[in-house]
């Protein structure tokens, strides 16, 4: 998985592999019938020399090799065409929420040239991902437009709110995490939202607060600074504007976050010197005086703008991590086979494991589970008593 992302990363940031793209030829994948696959690796060895001195050979390892190029080797290598395109659309789908320096035409053009490569049917959701884009800024201008004139009655944000409004059925599965901004960010959002609603009636728009950029200006000082923020530490500055000081935990309580992993998410304003903690664990801005906010960022960021990341690339992803969406999955076959075993009281693992493959194959973003994967699902279950096996068949505790 990690390699596949660094391929698909190195193709298409004008890295070694950049002039892949610009081959305008199908990939050359080699028929799953004609591979190796077959063939015992450990006993392996390869074919010597004289055994391709007929014509025959020489013209097919010719074909199957020299008139590959790198990209075709590396698909073939690694896996398929499905899994470097969707591996792509995580990229893509990182780069328009993480990064407020991102930029629409050269992904257009990315797009582009991976169709040629890929094929124009593997890349349709990422085409529908970049006219959200173009979409939400549309729908912001007229929003703003209207909040301008005089006889306007509609709600108006406090600040730019510029949030990118997603077809959820073309993304990939975005990170999930909970987040409670403060009041008066929270109005800004509600009255777009509100206005949103008055401009596309038949339409609303579901918060992900925790995802996306706020630019924020801060004064120091006597300088200015904008600084471009993830939106919990934007957060934890307005609550410090608000109150001047908090602890650690009055800070878990207001935001909904652990009191971990919101260290780990500050770490970069206390290495920036903006906040300090004190004695008792007492969290104080330095000598920050003013501060104005625009949430938002994806159109591109100003000159001068300083972006904070987190030390864990993770955390600042817009993306479930491969952990994240298998351990999803687990919980979702999990549900069925409770289900299951309710109905039928108790099922051997390979009738199970039949069973999952038809609601794996119903439903577009599930993984397959293996055989081996579930047996040994199944017997961790029965270490945490949430099932019983004997004589070869697994059923519900009494108490369940």
């Amino acid at each position: 998985e990690d390699t596949v992302r660094c391929i698909v990363s190195n193709m298409t940031e004008d890295a070694d592999l950049a002039g892949e793209l610009l081959q305008r030829r199908e990939l050359q994948l080699i028929d799953a019938q004609d591979s190796d696959d077959e063939v015992d690796w450990q006993t392996w060895r390869p074919s010597p020399r004289e055994l391709h001195s007929d014509p025959s050979d020489r013209k097919r390892v010719s074909h199957t090799h020299k008139n590959m190029d790198i990209m075709s080797i590396l698909v073939n290598i690694y896996g398929t065409k499905e899994l470097f395109v969707n591996e792509y659309r995580n990229l893509l789908a990182d780069r328009i929420l993480s990064n407020n320096n991102f930029d629409g035409d050269k992904e257009r053009r990315h797009l582009e040239l991976l169709s040629y490569r890929f094929g124009q049917d593997e890349i349709n959701k990422c085409s529908v991902m970049l006219r959200d884009v173009a979409e939400s800024k549309k729908s912001t201008d007229l929003l703003e437009a209207r909040w301008k004139t005089a006889d306007n009655t509609d709600p108006k944000p406090d600040f730019s709110v510029s949030p990118i409004i997603l077809s959820a059925q073309f993304w990939p599965t975005l990170r999930e995490e909970k987040l409670t901004l403060p009041a008066r960010v929270q109005h800004s959002l509600d009255a777009y939202k509100k206005s949103y609603e008055v401009l596309k009636s038949t339409r609303t728009v579901e918060w992900m607060p925790h995802l996306g950029k706020v630019e924020v200006e801060i004064q120091v000082g006597d300088t200015v600074q904008t600084k471009s923020l993830t939106p919990t530490q934007a957060a934890v500055l307005v609550i410090l504007e608000e109150r001047g000081k908090v602890s650690w935990d009055e800070l878990s309580n207001l935001l909904s976050v652990a009191v971990a992993p919101l260290r780990r998410k500050l770490a970069c304003l206390f290495s920036a010197g903006l906040v300090v903690e004190r004695e008792g664990g007492v969290i104080e801005p330095l000598e920050v005086r003013a501060m104005e906010t625009s949430i938002g960022g994806t159109a591109g960021a100003a000159a001068g703008v300083t972006s904070f990341h987190s030390d864990d690339e993770e955390a600042d992803s817009a993306m479930m991590t491969g952990n994240d969406l298998k351990q999803e999955d687990l919980n979702c076959y999990w549900m069925y086979t409770v289900s299951m075993l309710r109905n039928m009281k108790s099922l051997t693992a390979e009738r199970i494991h039949s069973m999952l493959k038809m609601f794996s194959k119903a439903g577009s973003n599930s993984t397959e589970l293996s055989q081996e994967d579930l047996t040994f699902f199944l017997n961790s279950k029965v270490k945490q008593e949430q099932l019983v096996y004997s004589n070869g068949v697994y059923r519900l505790p009494d108490k369940t």
